[in-house]
């Protein structure tokens, strides 16, 4: 049961780490964006990233409601999970997509 505990503080860790990475990118430096994190499994997360109008209860409902699906979904796959790198077009291609969500931040 505790063979996972270390995973606890990897929580608020990670949502500093998303909110660093993001909060320079949006107006007032993040300060109206929120992150809600959930366990996929032991090698995933899902986060949620919100802004300030969204209220924080149908976050954690819809977030917790994508979670069953999406291990439903991993649970019934077939297939051989794929080999990901992550190289400089998808790098190029997520800094577009969020400039394109949350601004670009550029004065």
């Amino acid at each position: 049961m505790l063979d996972y505990a270390w995973i606890i503080p990897l929580f608020p860790a990670a949502s500093f780490l998303i909110i660093l990475f993001f909060g320079k990118r949006l107006p007032k430096q993040g300060a109206e964006v929120g992150t809600y994190l959930e366990e996929l499994g032991d090698k995933a997360l899902l986060v949620t990233v919100f802004d300030s109008s969204a209220a924080l209860g149908r976050v954690k409902l819809f977030t917790k409601k994508s979670v069953e699906e999406i291990r439903g979904a991993l649970r019934d796959a077939k297939e051989e999970a794929p080999n990901i790198e992550f190289d400089q077009e998808w790098s190029s291609s997520t800094e577009a997509l969020l400039d394109g969500l949350f601004g670009s931040g550029k004065s």
